[in-house]
């Protein structure tokens, strides 16, 4: 049994034995849904944290990585979950 039937049987135990190995369709959605995010609230927090820097003429610590590590963290989860077994 390899290690993606059995996350899978874990996280839906209702799954029969054919389908252990499968991942439901909404994941690949929220794999979509999580990387836009992602990338879309990093670039955000970059361009602001640039015009403050900017603005008040000297560089602050760069606050946004947390932000985008945990975000990232969240990603490569969400990832690895909707890896298919090949």
């Amino acid at each position: 049994m390899g290690e993606n039937s059995m996350l899978a049987r874990w996280l839906w135990p209702e799954l029969k034995d054919s389908q252990a190995g499968s991942v439901p369709p909404g994941f690949f959605i929220a794999r979509s849904v999580a990387i836009a995010l992602w990338l879309t609230l990093s670039v955000v927090n970059l361009v602001v944290w640039l015009m403050i820097c900017l603005i008040s003429g000297g560089w602050d610590d760069p606050w946004w990585l947390w932000s985008a590590l945990i975000g990232a963290l969240a990603v490569a989860g969400v990832c690895r979950v909707t890896r298919v077994r090949e």
